[in-house]
């Protein structure tokens, strides 16, 4: 039997490596063509095998019919259409390999919350656990962390920095091979080039989206970006 697997399944997941009671449900879905375009039983079915496939380390059965069962949808589900658009993939036979040699462990929502910084014992020694993120944006490709957006808010008090973020995380959807690995560089670079009004409005962003005032971490990392 083929097996199926969500396609870009590391924007869903929040643990490396784990079986997470939750996923990641990004509202830029809203402004997505493909998804748009599925008829909404579809739409419905997509979100279900997303939740399975946090409970299968994304290894679904090519069997619309077990699929439906599993999602408990009440029509048909089109696992081809849903290829089509692109949301699901063939697995690779390697991939398929090295599922059969790991075993997950299921967590519960409690598990998660008191863990994060609780020490692992079946951690190897060296072994680094995943950083917990705490994302002022996150888009399908984008992440800037509460520590950036406080600093670059310092920095261009000027700018609709959320407005700004989803015009970088678009460029970077639509331009896979220029994409960067240090955001809040490239986020400095692109606020740099936008036109100062006549008169600044940081105070009002502030109040707007609710940002903090900048912290002496956050004055540290601005000289750091070179801003």
């Amino acid at each position: 039997m083929r097996y199926l697997q969500v396609k870009d399944w590391r924007r869903f997941q929040h643990y490396a490596k784990r079986n997470p009671p939750w996923i990641k449900l990004h509202n830029s879905l809203l402004e997505n063509p493909e998804f748009a375009s599925l008829p909404d039983a579809a739409k419905a079915h997509l979100i279900g095998i997303w939740l399975l496939a946090s409970r299968t380390e994304n290894r679904i059965p090519e069997d619309a019919e077990f699929v439906g069962n599993r999602i408990n949808a009440q029509s048909k589900v089109d696992l081809k259409k849903l290829i089509s658009c692109g949301f699901l993939e063939v697995q690779p036979a390697s991939s398929v390999l090295a599922n059969c040699e790991h075993i997950a462990i299921p967590e519960t929502e409690t598990e998660t919350e008191t863990e994060q910084n609780a020490p692992n014992e079946s951690q190897e020694p060296g072994e680094e656990m995943p950083l917990i993120k705490n994302l002022a944006f996150e888009g399908q490709v984008l992440e800037i962390t509460e520590r950036e957006d406080d600093a670059l808010g310092l920095a261009y008090p000027h700018i609709d920095r959320v407005a700004s973020y989803r015009q970088m995380d678009a460029w970077l959807v639509a331009n896979p091979e220029r994409r960067k690995k240090k955001f809040a560089a490239f986020a400095r670079n692109w606020m740099s080039r936008e036109p100062k009004p006549s008169e600044p409005v940081g105070s009002q962003r502030v109040v707007e989206f609710g940002v903090k005032q900048p912290s002496e971490e956050s004055k540290k990392l601005l000289e750091k970006l070179g801003v």
